[in-house]
């Protein structure tokens, strides 16, 4: 089966709204799996859809397997995030590798980013 399977590929595989920052205000999760060699991952999409508008806001990777040098997952944090009221996306970080060093467990964090309202160029 991976004989068959490209060395660079993009496919769309999950989509997620959330109200959160207010009256009207959605905010859409785009995520897109992608593979190249040696690496595989899942790259998300913040897009803004106020005002009858898709305004792209953030690009971020929240999953990767490279090897042994990276492997992590980030889960969104709803409530955190809709507490946040649109300033920051929340996640939930499980990272298994990270710079070459395989942990013996998962270590799990909480980390976020800050959503502005300037758009930003998607890297499909």
């Amino acid at each position: 089966m991976l004989d068959r399977m490209p060395n660079a590929f993009t496919t769309f595989t999950a989509i997620k709204f959330l109200s959160a920052g207010g009256a009207g205000r959605e905010t859409l999760f785009l995520s897109v799996d992608f593979g190249g060699a040696g690496t595989i991952g899942i790259n998300t999409a913040i897009i803004d859809l106020s005002n009858q508008r898709l305004t792209p806001l953030r690009w971020l990777p929240t999953a990767i397997s490279y090897d042994i040098e990276e492997k992590f997952t980030m889960a969104l944090d709803e409530p955190r995030t809709k507490r946040s009221k649109g300033k920051r996306v929340w996640f939930i970080k499980t990272t298994y590798a990270k710079k070459g060093k395989r942990f013996p467990a998962p270590v799990t964090s909480r980390e976020s980013i800050e959503i502005g309202t300037k758009a930003v160029r998607l890297d499909w």
